[in-house]
């Protein structure tokens, strides 16, 4: 089975890492690679947020985690400045 096989279209039909961990009796490490590796190499628009994992219902679903994960990577990108900048002294 794919990890797609384990989502739902919905926010209100999120399944936890933890429940895909179970079901599927893989690590809950493995279920995140697994979510990469689906979103990455096979398309897969899968959202996951406090309700869980699932494929977005609408346009406003994917617009919603697209700008949570932007807001993600400028935070990221914040708190990396002061260790690239300590590797240039």
């Amino acid at each position: 089975m794919m990890i797609e096989d384990f989502i739902l279209e919905g926010r209100s039909n999120g399944i936890s890492q933890a429940e895909i961990s179970r079901i599927a009796n893989i690590p809950e490490r493995a279920v995140r690679r697994e979510v990469d590796e689906a979103r990455i190499n096979r398309g897969q628009l899968i959202i996951g947020d406090e309700s869980g994992y699932y494929f977005p219902s609408d346009e406003s679903d994917i617009a919603e985690y697209v700008n949570r994960r932007k807001a993600s990577i400028r935070t990221s990108k914040k708190a990396l400045k002061p260790f690239i900048q300590a590797l240039r002294r």
